[in-house]
């Protein structure tokens, strides 16, 4: 809910308040030709309620004022908040037209560029977000100090960019350029670390991985330990304990996994619903640390707590909750409880005879699965296999 789509978006005190908001559902291609001029006329309504100048032959905003910048980025929240991402973006186009033509607000370019950007990451257009973002760096080197921490917000971005786009020794590079611009313990250097530590990991660098994460953490634990205890330092810290906890599995050591799990895991329900997200990843990380590490009894016992919370939370027939049954059909096996096994098997498979195609692999799985359980059952499968 980053950019509050589920809320009416506000109309500014200085707008004429007779003007509202409408958001146009388009289900054939005539009615999306309809909304893209909708959102176009509703644009340039807005504009001329904010009495923000617009050259229609160059299709721009002239910004000649604090007021007129702030009523045009009020004006891109009204499609942003609708999720209308495309025409967001129209209204920052129109804008850094605007800009470039007035060769006088530089860094408002840059941060144009950014925020266009933005919007291309949640849209999922990776490289168009990569180009917005380098125009952002570059323009922002140019009129900036060296040391301007706007210059590593870009950055930081450009480098999640080139993660969405597989390209980790990139995003290393435009990671680490951003860690130059902060202080050693300053919260945000902490996240820049976790994010260098994810890159590494994706390029099996397991070391400097480990390494990248525990300089986070080192950063983070002060933050936990002071007077201020804030949800946001909770989840951040718990974020890089979970990922070490990943460096941990890759490598083998499953108990120091299991460590990092479970401390995460104490970290954020001091601060968060037991049912929160995060804090079922949590309890799936440590039950399938358990499993690879043999104590298949107190995996079960996780995963039993787990199904428990995710069934009230999602509903029985929730994704979640179908792999989790799959995974206590697994520990069930694996101490020979064979009918506790064969149940939580014929769950996953009712489940998957609705939701996915008969030459779905995992389809076939299971199906073995129970073959092997029932075999098991009658006596026909040797109980060491």
């Amino acid at each position: 809910n980053l950019w509050g789509q589920q809320n009416t978006p506000p109309i500014p005190t200085h707008m004429k308040t007779a003007i509202g908001t409408k958001t146009v559902i388009a289900d054939e291609e005539d009615d999306m030709l309809h909304s893209a001029s909708s959102d176009e006329d509703q644009i340039l309504q807005f504009a001329a309620s904010c009495n923000v100048p617009i050259d229609l032959d160059e299709d721009a905003f002239i910004i000649d004022s604090p007021d007129h910048l702030q009523s045009v980025h009020e004006l891109a929240m009204v499609p942003l908040q609708s999720r209308r991402f495309e025409s967001a973006i129209s209204v920052f186009q129109k804008l850094l037209r605007g800009l470039e033509s007035a060769d006088k607000f530089e860094h408002l370019i840059g941060s144009t560029h950014h925020n266009i950007g933005m919007i291309q990451l949640c849209q999922g257009h990776y490289m168009d977000a990569l180009s917005s973002f380098q125009k952002a760096v570059h323009a922002r080197k140019q009129c900036l100090p060296s040391n301007h921490p706007d210059i590593a917000i870009s950055l930081q971005r450009e480098g999640v960019a080139h993660f969405a786009l597989s390209a980790m020794n990139e995003a290393v590079e435009c990671f680490e350029g951003a860690l130059e611009f902060f202080p050693d313990e300053d919260a945000t250097r902490a996240k820049v670390l976790n994010n260098i530590g994810v890159a590494q990991y994706q390029l099996e660098a397991h070391a400097k991985s480990l390494k990248s994460f525990t300089s986070a953490l080192e950063i983070q634990r002060p933050w936990l330990e002071g007077p201020v205890w804030r949800e946001c330092m909770v989840f951040d810290a718990s974020i890089t304990l979970a990922n070490m906890g990943k460096v941990n599995v890759r490598k083998g050591d499953y108990d120091l996994a299991y460590f990092v799990f479970e401390e995460a895991c104490l970290l954020q329900t001091s601060s968060f619903r037991k049912d929160h997200d995060i804090v079922l990843i949590s309890l799936d990380n440590m039950a399938r640390v358990h499993a690879k590490n043999g104590n298949q009894a107190e995996a079960l016992r996780i995963f039993t707590s787990l199904s428990r919370s995710q069934v009230a939370r999602f509903g029985p027939d929730n994704e979640a909750c179908i792999e989790t049954f799959g995974m206590k059909g697994v520990a069930h096996f694996k101490l020979l409880e064979f009918e506790e096994a064969l149940e939580c098997m014929n769950r996953v498979a009712t489940w998957q005879a609705k939701n996915l195609v008969p030459s779905h692999p995992a389809v076939r799985e299971v199906k073995e699965n129970i073959k092997q359980i029932k075999r098991c059952i009658q006596g026909e499968e040797p109980m060491w296999v």
